[in-house]
């Protein structure tokens, strides 16, 4: 990004406590989200840093080389909130970079939506509960896939569906080696018997 002319540096105070921690105000140089109001800086022994900055587009910044701790509600009571996060208008976005984990973990976890919640996964999908039962209740509730013993049940698994309109019953004896002997059908059944 190109640097404003005529850069007023009067209004610019910078404090240091010490070789590790120091402030900047009003810098007047621009970077991304245009000039800094107050910029935060230290760093330890092993060169990790931290910073946090505040800039005229209203952007706050905090970056931190290791680990930020958020604790609160330590004189609280049972029930009371102690981490509130809160997005006024926008989403709020949690990202873990290089396969990391993110993970929320209670007593009891409760996920509300007005409207819709969506759950992607690139590969599976795991429904556990240990001790209890699980419910799915909606007025239209439909399952798609090839196999698995909820889609044999309801829809049919690949083998029933493709024989379904024929002779063959999906009992038939040996009907699976007969689906496993079709070359075209070996990649889709591996998984199905």
């Amino acid at each position: 990004m190109a640097e404003r002319p005529n850069q007023n540096t009067e209004s610019r105070k910078y404090a240091s406590w010490g070789p590790k921690f120091r402030m900047d105000f009003n810098n007047p140089q621009m970077n991304a989200d245009g000039a800094s109001i107050y910029t935060a800086y230290g760093f330890t022994d092993n060169r990790d840093i931290h910073l946090q900055m505040f800039n005229e587009s209203g952007m706050f910044h905090a970056h931190n080389d290791r680990t930020i701790e958020i604790v609160g509600g330590t004189k609280n009571s049972g029930g009371d909130v102690d981490v509130e996060i809160v997005g006024m208008n926008g989403e709020i976005n949690i990202t873990c970079m290089k396969n990391g984990a993110v993970r929320i973990k209670g007593s009891n976890i409760i996920l509300v939506a007005d409207e819709d919640i969506d759950l992607q996964a690139g590969r599976n999908i795991h429904l556990i509960g240990k001790n209890g039962k699980t419910v799915i209740k909606n007025q239209d509730v439909s399952v798609d896939g090839l196999a698995g013993n909820l889609v044999a049940s309801t829809i049919g698994d690949f083998t029933q569906r493709a024989f379904e309109k024929s002779f063959v019953a999906p009992d038939f004896p040996g009907l699976k080696d007969f689906v496993k002997a079709i070359p075209a059908f070996n990649s889709v059944t591996e998984s199905l018997f």
